[in-house]
């Protein structure tokens, strides 16, 4: 399979349509290597950007590093023909190699026609990510009975059970998840992030969801309005313990103020206040 080539990008943010490439590594199948560059994206380097690749204003700097379109003439030829392979490269590599080639006055990829390996689909097709499928991976058995409700809602909690126990989920590892690996390009949350809290004790998926929405209003990205994320942080609280309610709406009001916050700081601040309700006289 000599006309596949294998690439990876990392990039100044998780936006295809706008953030700009910092490197870029072409191999074989077999692993040689045809091209390895880093790129001068032309803007600063985001920290959070940074903490995730390694790749700061300095290294670019110390590299020599030169703007893509330096390289584009390069890259184009290389892929030109070839079949194209990645890890969930459809969906962001492909888009923004694509960009970044028409940018410097390259044809591109044309996504509509490229033919393309993405492992990450590959590995949906051969590993379903059905619950029939989480079913047989988390558990090591045949789902039957799959679409009867009763018998679908008792897998998932077996599917959720085992995930916990797989990964040895805990409080901490959720929050720090979501504190640092899905803001790690200065974002705030999504619902993927909220499924964590299924792992956790209901006053502490109430502070984390509390401390979540904080952060959310304290950044005010246009992209994930803190209307939708408190009803998103709400249906947690709701669903695991409605008493926090009442709690949760003061101690966020609470929390934006004094925003920016850690987490420790959170929880303690939230602690305090269920300690005072539950010990004032009714």
């Amino acid at each position: 399979m000599s006309d596949v080539l294998v690439y990876d990008l990392e990039a100044t943010g998780v936006d295809p349509e706008k953030d700009r490439m910092v490197s870029l590594a072409i191999v074989t199948l077999d692993g040689k290597t045809v091209l390895s560059i880093v790129v001068d994206p032309g803007i600063p380097m985001p920290a959070g950007a940074a903490a995730v690749h390694g790749i700061t204003d300095e290294k670019l700097a110390e590299l020599g590093a030169r703007p893509f379109r330096d390289h584009a003439d390069q890259v184009q030829e290389i892929i030109h023909g070839k079949i194209l392979a990645g890890y969930n490269s459809r969906s962001y590599d492909a888009v923004l190699l694509d960009r970044e080639l028409k940018l410097a006055g390259q044809v591109g990829l044309d996504l509509e026609n490229v033919v393309e390996i993405d492992a990450h689909r590959v590995w949906i097709e051969l590993e379903p990510r059905t619950l029939s499928g989480a079913y047989q991976h988390f558990c090591g058995k045949e789902l039957a009975g799959a679409h009867d409700a009763l018998e679908d809602a008792k897998a998932t909690a077996a599917v959720v059970a085992s995930m916990g126990a797989a990964f040895g989920l805990t409080a901490d590892d959720a929050t720090n998840a979501i504190l640092t690996g899905s803001r790690a390009y200065g974002i705030p949350n999504d619902q993927s992030d909220i499924d964590l809290v299924v792992f956790m004790e209901p006053s502490q998926a109430a502070d984390l969801a509390a401390l979540m929405g904080a952060e959310l209003n304290r950044t005010g990205d246009a992209r994930y309005p803190g209307a939708q994320f408190r009803a998103g942080a709400l249906n947690v609280i709701v669903e695991t313990d409605p008493a926090q309610f009442g709690i949760w709406v003061e101690g966020t009001q609470q929390l934006e103020a004094k925003a920016p916050v850690t987490r420790d700081e959170a929880v303690a601040h939230f602690a305090e206040m269920r300690s005072k309700r539950c010990t004032s006289p009714s």
